[in-house]
């Protein structure tokens, strides 16, 4: 999941860990969405690939 957190940051759906606004996010819905895709993309890739965390 750390890459998936790193890309998440450098697309700018969330904050890097440690920053000011990390607990503090307001998001619109098409950013919820697009950051649940992701989400949905990176796990399905784990599944296919036969890996767990």
């Amino acid at each position: 999941m750390a890459q998936l957190k790193v890309k998440a940051v450098e697309v700018g759906l969330t904050w890097p860990d440690g920053h000011f606004f990390e607990r503090t996010e307001i998001k619109s819905k098409a950013h919820k969405r697009a950051e649940q895709e992701l989400v949905w993309a990176v796990q399905q890739k784990i599944i296919d690939r036969g890996e767990k965390n």
